[in-house]
Protein backbone atom coordinates (compact mmCIF):
# COMPACT_ATOMS: atom_id res chain seq x y z
CA UNK A 1 0.00 0.00 0.00
CA UNK A 2 1.35 3.42 -0.96
CA UNK A 3 1.83 5.84 1.91
CA UNK A 4 -0.33 8.86 1.14
CA UNK A 5 -0.50 11.79 1.11
CA UNK A 6 2.88 12.74 -0.37
CA UNK A 7 3.52 16.42 0.36
CA UNK A 8 6.25 17.92 -1.77
CA UNK A 9 7.56 20.23 0.97
CA UNK A 10 8.03 17.26 3.28
CA UNK A 11 9.46 15.10 0.50
CA UNK A 12 12.79 16.90 0.42
CA UNK A 13 13.16 16.67 4.21
CA UNK A 14 13.07 12.87 4.21
CA UNK A 15 16.21 10.89 4.99
CA UNK A 16 18.05 9.53 1.95
CA UNK A 17 16.55 12.04 -0.46
CA UNK A 18 18.89 13.53 -3.04
CA UNK A 19 17.92 16.75 -4.83
CA UNK A 20 19.28 16.89 -8.39
CA UNK A 21 19.91 20.22 -10.15
CA UNK A 22 19.05 19.73 -13.82
CA UNK A 23 20.13 23.13 -15.14
CA UNK A 24 23.96 22.93 -15.20
CA UNK A 25 23.97 26.66 -14.44
CA UNK A 26 22.18 27.61 -17.67
CA UNK A 27 19.43 30.22 -17.90
CA UNK A 28 15.88 29.74 -19.20
CA UNK A 29 16.03 32.83 -21.42
CA UNK A 30 18.53 34.01 -23.99
CA UNK A 31 20.45 37.19 -23.29
CA UNK A 32 18.40 40.24 -24.20
CA UNK A 33 19.83 42.48 -26.96
CA UNK A 34 20.32 46.06 -25.80
CA UNK A 35 17.86 47.49 -28.35
CA UNK A 36 15.00 45.23 -27.17
CA UNK A 37 12.73 46.29 -24.31
CA UNK A 38 12.71 44.21 -21.13
CA UNK A 39 8.90 44.17 -21.31
CA UNK A 40 8.81 42.56 -24.74
CA UNK A 41 11.75 40.15 -24.64
CA UNK A 42 11.00 36.56 -23.67
CA UNK A 43 13.07 34.33 -25.93
CA UNK A 44 13.52 30.86 -24.47
CA UNK A 45 16.96 29.29 -24.44
CA UNK A 46 16.69 26.01 -26.40
CA UNK A 47 19.98 24.68 -25.00
CA UNK A 48 18.64 25.13 -21.47
CA UNK A 49 15.54 23.04 -22.09
CA UNK A 50 17.46 20.41 -24.05
CA UNK A 51 19.90 20.08 -21.15
CA UNK A 52 17.16 19.89 -18.52
CA UNK A 53 15.25 17.19 -20.40
CA UNK A 54 18.33 15.10 -21.15
CA UNK A 55 19.49 15.23 -17.52
CA UNK A 56 16.02 14.32 -16.22
CA UNK A 57 15.72 11.36 -18.60
CA UNK A 58 19.20 10.24 -17.56
CA UNK A 59 18.20 10.23 -13.87
CA UNK A 60 14.97 8.36 -14.61
CA UNK A 61 16.70 5.71 -16.73
CA UNK A 62 19.40 5.20 -14.11
CA UNK A 63 17.20 4.81 -11.03
CA UNK A 64 14.66 2.55 -12.72
CA UNK A 65 17.05 0.53 -14.89
CA UNK A 66 16.46 -2.75 -13.06
CA UNK A 67 12.66 -2.44 -12.84
CA UNK A 68 10.05 -3.65 -15.33
CA UNK A 69 7.06 -2.29 -13.41
CA UNK A 70 6.46 1.13 -11.86
CA UNK A 71 3.81 2.85 -9.77
CA UNK A 72 2.51 6.06 -11.31
CA UNK A 73 1.06 8.57 -8.81
CA UNK A 74 -0.79 11.74 -9.80
CA UNK A 75 -1.44 14.39 -7.16
CA UNK A 76 -4.07 16.94 -8.17
CA UNK A 77 -4.38 19.96 -5.90
CA UNK A 78 -7.16 22.56 -6.04
CA UNK A 79 -8.53 25.49 -4.10
CA UNK A 80 -12.05 25.54 -2.72
CA UNK A 81 -14.85 26.76 -4.98
CA UNK A 82 -12.95 26.70 -8.27
CA UNK A 83 -14.01 25.09 -11.56
CA UNK A 84 -12.97 21.47 -11.99
CA UNK A 85 -10.53 20.92 -14.86
CA UNK A 86 -9.88 17.74 -16.77
CA UNK A 87 -6.27 16.63 -16.55
CA UNK A 88 -6.38 13.54 -18.81
CA UNK A 89 -3.10 12.43 -17.25
CA UNK A 90 -3.71 8.75 -17.95
CA UNK A 91 -4.13 9.14 -21.70
CA UNK A 92 -1.37 11.76 -21.92
CA UNK A 93 1.39 9.91 -20.12
CA UNK A 94 0.51 6.21 -20.23
CA UNK A 95 0.35 4.07 -23.34
CA UNK A 96 -2.39 1.43 -23.47
CA UNK A 97 -4.20 3.54 -20.89
CA UNK A 98 -7.49 1.74 -21.58
CA UNK A 99 -5.88 -1.36 -20.08
CA UNK A 100 -4.62 0.39 -16.98
CA UNK A 101 -7.61 2.62 -16.20
CA UNK A 102 -9.46 -0.29 -14.60
CA UNK A 103 -6.64 -0.63 -12.05
CA UNK A 104 -6.53 3.06 -11.21
CA UNK A 105 -7.10 3.85 -7.52
CA UNK A 106 -8.12 7.16 -5.95
CA UNK A 107 -7.94 8.76 -2.53
CA UNK A 108 -8.98 12.26 -1.43
CA UNK A 109 -7.50 14.39 1.36
CA UNK A 110 -8.37 17.77 2.80
CA UNK A 111 -5.39 20.00 3.54
CA UNK A 112 -6.08 21.48 6.95
CA UNK A 113 -2.51 22.41 7.84
CA UNK A 114 -1.45 24.43 4.78
CA UNK A 115 1.66 22.32 4.35
CA UNK A 116 1.66 22.71 0.55
CA UNK A 117 0.92 26.29 -0.41
CA UNK A 118 -2.74 27.06 0.29
CA UNK A 119 -4.37 24.27 -1.68
CA UNK A 120 -7.30 22.75 0.18
CA UNK A 121 -8.14 19.66 -1.83
CA UNK A 122 -5.77 16.83 -2.69
CA UNK A 123 -6.76 14.01 -5.03
CA UNK A 124 -4.33 11.13 -5.46
CA UNK A 125 -4.56 8.63 -8.29
CA UNK A 126 -2.18 5.72 -8.59
CA UNK A 127 -1.74 2.66 -10.75
CA UNK A 128 0.92 -0.01 -11.20
CA UNK A 129 1.98 -0.22 -14.86
CA UNK A 130 4.60 -1.75 -17.12
CA UNK A 131 7.55 0.63 -17.34
CA UNK A 132 7.47 0.45 -21.14
CA UNK A 133 3.96 1.95 -21.09
CA UNK A 134 5.01 5.13 -19.28
CA UNK A 135 5.65 8.03 -21.65
CA UNK A 136 8.33 9.29 -19.31
CA UNK A 137 10.02 11.59 -21.83
CA UNK A 138 6.74 13.37 -22.57
CA UNK A 139 5.97 13.61 -18.85
CA UNK A 140 9.41 15.07 -18.12
CA UNK A 141 9.11 17.59 -20.94
CA UNK A 142 5.61 18.62 -19.81
CA UNK A 143 6.88 19.26 -16.27
CA UNK A 144 9.91 21.18 -17.56
CA UNK A 145 7.59 23.43 -19.60
CA UNK A 146 4.88 24.03 -17.01
CA UNK A 147 6.07 27.51 -15.99
CA UNK A 148 6.54 28.56 -19.63
CA UNK A 149 3.08 28.80 -21.25
CA UNK A 150 4.30 29.09 -24.85
CA UNK A 151 6.23 25.82 -24.67
CA UNK A 152 4.66 22.44 -25.44
CA UNK A 153 3.89 19.83 -24.29
CA UNK A 154 2.70 21.54 -21.13
CA UNK A 155 0.80 20.42 -18.03
CA UNK A 156 -0.09 23.97 -16.98
CA UNK A 157 -3.65 24.42 -15.73
CA UNK A 158 -5.54 27.51 -14.61
CA UNK A 159 -7.26 26.20 -11.48
CA UNK A 160 -5.31 23.11 -10.50
CA UNK A 161 -1.75 22.13 -9.70
CA UNK A 162 -0.51 18.67 -10.66
CA UNK A 163 2.45 16.79 -9.25
CA UNK A 164 3.58 13.38 -10.46
CA UNK A 165 5.54 10.82 -8.49
CA UNK A 166 7.04 7.67 -10.00
CA UNK A 167 7.78 4.80 -7.61
CA UNK A 168 9.61 1.56 -8.20
CA UNK A 169 7.33 -1.45 -7.85
CA UNK A 170 8.95 -2.33 -4.48
CA UNK A 171 8.59 1.34 -3.40
CA UNK A 172 12.32 1.54 -2.67
CA UNK A 173 12.70 4.54 -5.02
CA UNK A 174 10.48 7.61 -5.45
CA UNK A 175 11.20 9.98 -8.36
CA UNK A 176 9.71 13.49 -8.20
CA UNK A 177 10.47 16.16 -10.79
CA UNK A 178 9.05 19.39 -9.35
CA UNK A 179 9.76 21.72 -12.29
CA UNK A 180 12.45 22.51 -14.86
CA UNK A 181 15.10 23.07 -12.20
CA UNK A 182 15.22 19.84 -10.25
CA UNK A 183 14.31 16.30 -9.28
CA UNK A 184 14.10 14.72 -5.86
CA UNK A 185 14.91 11.03 -5.56
CA UNK A 186 14.14 9.24 -2.30
CA UNK A 187 15.59 5.84 -1.44
CA UNK A 188 14.66 3.28 1.16
CA UNK A 189 17.85 1.28 0.57
CA UNK A 190 21.04 2.94 1.85
CA UNK A 191 23.34 1.27 -0.68
CA UNK A 192 21.20 2.54 -3.56
CA UNK A 193 21.21 6.04 -2.04
CA UNK A 194 24.99 6.08 -1.62
CA UNK A 195 25.55 4.84 -5.19
CA UNK A 196 23.20 7.48 -6.61
CA UNK A 197 24.74 10.24 -4.50
CA UNK A 198 28.20 9.30 -5.73
CA UNK A 199 27.11 9.30 -9.39
CA UNK A 200 25.19 12.60 -9.23
CA UNK A 201 27.20 14.51 -6.60
CA UNK A 202 28.17 17.13 -9.19
CA UNK A 203 24.45 17.72 -9.88
CA UNK A 204 23.55 18.38 -6.26
CA UNK A 205 20.91 21.11 -5.90
CA UNK A 206 22.35 24.02 -3.93
CA UNK A 207 19.81 26.05 -1.97
CA UNK A 208 20.40 29.81 -2.04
Amino acid sequence: MIQLPIYKKEFFLKDMTFHVDLTEGLQQYLERPEHVSVDTFSEYNPIYFKTVNENAVSVFDYVFSKYDHLIFVASIMTYNDVPKERTNFLSKYIKNHHKWKYHLQRKVFKNDIDIDEDFKNFEYYWVKIDKKDLRHKKLIESIANMDFPRRTPNMNKRWTWNDYFILSEDQNITFFMHDDTGIGVNFKNKDDYVAFKKKYEHFKYEYV
